[in-house]
């Protein structure tokens, strides 16, 4: 991965508008960091991935529910199998880690789900 540039400067780098770019990105292309409203929190763009995306013809990557959806079920099943336990983690301590982890997961994508795996989590958690 290349360093993320701000969208401006992956703009100019790229030749188009920011304008454009900030289409792609909704389209689906691949970005370090999606920004948030307001000055200075704008996208970060990783501007060999956003090539390499739109050579395969701007192919829409996993949208963000759908995967966090994926990884939501990865983490209870991670779980329910007791693979914490292989390094010592309690199973309430575990669960409330990997809700967590989740949890930071959203924020850095920006999406926030309400899923009933991570409700199990958290449950868990709570008991221990």
């Amino acid at each position: 991965m290349s360093k993320p540039l701000r969208l401006v400067e992956a703009a100019r780098e790229l030749g188009r508008s920011p304008a454009t770019l900030r289409r792609w990105i909704g389209e689906g292309a691949p970005c370090a960091s999606p920004g948030g409203p307001g000055r200075g929190r704008g996208a970060l763009v990783d501007v060999a991935a956003l090539r390499r995306w739109r050579a395969l013809g701007g192919a829409p990557a996993v949208q963000h529910e759908e995967w966090l959806a994926l990884v939501a079920e990865a983490l209870l099943a991670y779980h329910r199998e007791h693979e914490h336990r292989v390094i010592g983690l309690r199973d309430a301590a575990a669960a409330a880690y990997l809700h967590d982890l989740f949890c930071f997961i959203e924020r850095r994508v920006g999406v926030e789900l309400k899923l009933a795996e991570l409700d199990l989590l958290e449950a868990i958690a709570k008991q221990g």
